[in-house]
């Protein structure tokens, strides 16, 4: 070689023709065609590559080559083995790679096994293994250092998933299952004990190096984001959803502090979870609005048409089914009670439209009935649009308010209606006979209705008693004119003093 580089270097300034150019050539070079040539430029073009995508030969370190070297190499890697350094083995197989071009994938698989058997001691309660343990995350910060130096398949580059499917199995073993469809299945008890084991999961996590807890309390959230995810998809009443979502929150929140200052979590997951139930809940919960308001309706329309004895005022719940609809997810989130607040508006307004449908044959069915009866139904009507009124004032906010007061107050016209057709025709009877033979016979009608009046619990109602005082005074006045005459006059006095007595309660009430 040096011959060469001095030929090369005494002739370098010389002008060198064409012909003696080839005087310069090896003989073999000098007599052999253009086209052999070529060939065995290909053949060592094949070569080179064969040599570059050839497998590497495995390290050995009992290598016949250097025994003295290999047999030192052996000894430094039992020790550092033995001693638990591993991340100081990582170090020596990977130099022993460049140095010697070989493939350490066994050794890394001792190595590996060696940590891997480490961590599950530690799992399993070993505190012992506490300090072997503090170099396992440092040869996973090397692994994921190097790799881009390695081949696709460099083996180390595998551990941080490996040690992720460690944590995982423990974890899982540890979560209790929700077994769904059995007759006892509590869900508010198994969220306590759920609550219990996360507790204990992350005790035993915090025992292990900041890096291992961090990465440990990763898996558990995800492993908790996969339950929960189970979880509601079972088929779960508003009740139970709004419980997962409330306790899901709560832990979340727990997890996340002690997550602080790691970036390997991703928060986004448990966000489209909680986008997700919320959807649930207000699907759910719609259904508990519809089921109400249809119960509700079903039991108004049964009494309406039998009128009985039981004078229990379905309409009352229907604030009361809204206020523990909404109040469920008060502090959870503005954005559900909402929601929650929109959804129950619309099916509210549905509601009333089937009312007031239900309403309009009422005021002919009415007629026919037993006097005591109708008026008693009438009542209930305007009793019903009274506590729908007075709702609406309570709540607030409500969507297509306008809509909602046109249907209450048809609804109440069709109740009053219906009281006016039938007691007007008994209280003109009493008022002619009052009239005619001094029989205070009304004050027995006045006294009926009165009675039916608490019993629908509206004796307070002003608005309403004020338009019943307003049109018994009128049949009062025509029941007089019909039969005036001089010596009647303080008749009508009396009686005119004895219904404004009867109304003065009645219609002074705020």
């Amino acid at each position: 070689m040096k011959n060469i580089l001095k030929m090369w270097t005494k002739s370098k300034n010389k002008h060198i023709s064409p012909n003696e150019k080839v005087h310069l050539l090896p003989k073999t070079e000098q007599q052999e065609p253009k086209h052999t040539t070529l060939k065995k430029v290909i053949k060592g073009i094949n070569n080179t590559v064969h040599s570059i995508c050839k497998p590497k030969r495995k390290l050995q370190l009992n290598s016949d080559t250097n025994p003295e070297k290999w047999k030192s190499t052996d000894k430094m890697f039992k020790d550092l083995m033995a001693n638990h350094q591993y991340y100081e083995v990582c170090v020596l197989i990977c130099k022993l790679e460049d140095d010697e071009g070989g493939d350490g994938e066994e050794l890394y698989q001792t190595l590996s096994q060696e940590m891997w058997k480490v961590v599950g001691k530690a799992l399993a309660g070993d505190q012992r293994q506490n300090v072997r343990l503090q170099a396992i995350p440092q040869c996973i910060k090397w692994a994921k250092q190097t790799q881009s130096q390695k081949d696709p398949d460099w083996g180390p580059q595998e551990w941080s998933k490996k040690l992720e499917d460690l944590f995982d199995a423990d974890i899982k073993e540890t979560i209790p299952k929700f077994a769904p469809g059995t007759k006892d299945k509590n869900l508010e008890k198994y969220l306590k004990d759920l609550k219990c084991q996360i507790s204990n999961i992350i005790s035993k996590g915090q025992r292990f190096p900041e890096e291992l807890t961090f990465t440990y309390l990763k898996c558990l959230h995800l492993c908790l984001l996969n339950e929960l995810t189970s979880l509601a998809e079972q088929k779960l009443s508003y009740e139970e959803q709004v419980l997962l979502y409330k306790w899901t929150h709560d832990q979340h929140g727990e997890l996340c502090k002690y997550l602080q200052g790691s970036g390997n979590f991703d928060h986004m997951l448990f966000e489209e979870w909680f986008f997700n139930n919320g959807n649930k809940i207000k699907s759910t919960g719609q259904e508990l609005i519809q089921k109400a308001l249809r119960e509700i309706l079903q039991q108004e329309i049964v009494w309406n048409s039998y009128p009985n004895t039981d004078i229990k005022c379905y309409f009352s719940n229907i604030q009361k089914e809204l206020t523990v609809i909404c109040e469920a997810v008060r502090d959870m989130s503005t954005t559900l009670v909402t929601n929650l607040n929109s959804i129950f508006w619309e099916d509210f307004l549905n509601f009333l439209t089937r009312y007031e449908d239900f309403l309009k044959n009422k005021i002919d069915k009415a007629e026919g009935m037993i006097s005591g009866k109708g008026v008693e139904m009438g009542l209930r009507i305007v009793n019903n649009s009274h506590i729908l009124r007075n709702t609406l004032l309570s709540i607030g906010n409500i969507q297509q308010e306008s809509e909602i007061q046109r249907l209450v107050d048809q609804c109440e016209n069709k109740g009053i209606n219906i009281i006016l057709s039938i007691l007007g025709p008994e209280i003109k009877s009493a008022f002619k006979n009052y009239f005619r033979k001094s029989n205070l016979g009304y004050e027995n009608v006045l006294m009926e209705y009165q009675k039916a009046l608490r019993k629908q619990g509206i004796q307070n109602f002003k608005k309403f008693n004020t338009i019943i005082q307003h049109r018994i005074t009128v049949l009062y006045i025509q029941s007089f004119f019909k039969n005036k005459s001089q010596n009647r006059v303080e008749l009508f006095v009396q009686g005119s003093r004895k219904l404004k007595e009867f109304f003065a309660e009645l219609v002074s009430v705020k």
